[in-house]
């Protein structure tokens, strides 16, 4: 079988794309910023890159798929951004279409929503994180469940898995990345109003022994203006915060999670965050949105801390989790059961048999 996938780089695309490469014949037609180098994460792997921000660079993904549409028995598209979902509805392509649907590409409204709809009815195959996703398909953009294969399809670095038994000392790892606080924090979303910093940092500032704690924010993408006002509210309430406004590998975001207390994910709309999976890994408390419908469907009250997004309910929460998990014998329950969760839920090698035995059933089941 020969799979031609579309994507724009993220942290997902390079694990699917080389475990698919394995069992069959794989191009990548791949949007980046101009001067993302990504050669060495798609090893092996023969690609075609183009500026994501560049009108001649989208004319020439059009003729690139055109190209290698004669050769190909599938298109595999990650994330439905509009312009994925244009060239969908505009009937670009000619070959059966599978979509790894990431979550936050169903959260539209207006022309985008209404692109997205039109875009889905030229979709043979749609893989869902979670039956919340594939309700939600189902009931506002009116696709029949036939077509919804429901599983987790992305994978979790080994890094995280191997933790603690690789892990330094924690005192060598706060001296390197001078977090000081009694209690480390860590909110590893993008700096967007999306995913509701400027609440956590609220939050904190009600807190009574908000000196002791240490709030870490990573994130590759940044919003400026949103940076700036979390800026604002640091100086404001006087907290103790380090940005890491850059890319982090594997193995620094294990040891972030690891030196953390609390991992936070309180964003407006999300999927199955595999920031949560992570830190869950390394011992690190998930602090999550009550409202997010799939966070309940895979995390529970044994394993996790649900708030609603408001600085009283999320100060509330942090304080629960320093008072009643970490200063007693919860906590060693809390890190064993998040780990048989993950264990259960996130088996790699089996999730991507699924996903190549769902893809070769649209594709007429060639074989490499």
């Amino acid at each position: 079988m020969k799979i031609c996938e579309i994507a724009t780089h993220n942290l997902y695309v390079p694990y699917v794309t080389r475990e698919l490469n394995r069992v069959c014949d794989v191009c990548l037609i791949l949007r980046k910023s101009k001067n993302e180098k990504v050669g060495n994460i798609y090893r092996n792997i023969k690609f075609h890159s183009f500026n994501k921000k560049s009108i001649v660079g989208h004319i020439k993904i059009i003729k690139s798929i055109k190209k290698v549409e004669t050769n190909t028995d599938i298109f595999l598209i990650h994330y439905l951004n509009p312009y994925f979902a244009l060239l969908l509805s505009l009937n670009i392509f000619k070959k059966p279409v599978a979509w790894l649907c990431y979550g936050s590409d169903i959260e539209n409204r207006n022309l985008q929503k209404w692109i997205v709809k039109r875009a889905l009815k030229k979709i043979d195959l749609i893989v869902v994180e979670s039956s919340t996703q594939k309700r939600k398909i189902v009931t506002e953009y009116g696709i029949h469940p036939s077509k919804i294969r429901n599983m987790i399809w992305w994978s979790i670095d080994d890094v995280f898995w191997h933790c603690f038994e690789k892990n330094k000392d924690k005192k060598v790892l706060r001296e390197k990345w001078g977090i000081e606080g009694k209690y480390v924090i860590f909110s590893p979303r993008a700096l967007k109003p999306l995913y509701n910093h400027d609440i956590l940092l609220r939050a904190i500032g009600m807190m009574k022994n908000k000196k002791d704690i240490h709030v870490v924010l990573s994130g590759r993408r940044v919003n400026k203006k949103y940076k700036d006002k979390l800026k604002k509210i640091v100086r404001e309430e006087k907290l103790n915060v380090l940005f890491l406004n850059r890319t982090l590998t594997p193995s620094e975001m294990a040891e972030l999670y690891s030196l953390s207390l609390i991992n936070v994910n309180i964003p407006k709309h999300d999927g199955v965050a595999r920031s949560i999976v992570e830190g869950m890994l390394c011992g690190s408390i998930p602090l999550l949105n009550s409202r997010i419908d799939v966070y309940r469907e895979f995390f529970n009250y044994k394993s996790v801390v649900f708030v609603d997004p408001i600085p009283n309910r999320v100060a509330y929460g942090i304080d629960y989790v320093i008072n009643n998990i970490y200063n007693t014998n919860n906590y060693k329950t809390f890190k064993k059961i998040n780990i048989n969760i993950v264990s259960k839920n996130f088996d790699w090698k089996r999730n991507m048999s699924i996903l190549y035995e769902e893809i070769s059933k649209i594709s007429g089941g060639v074989s490499k």
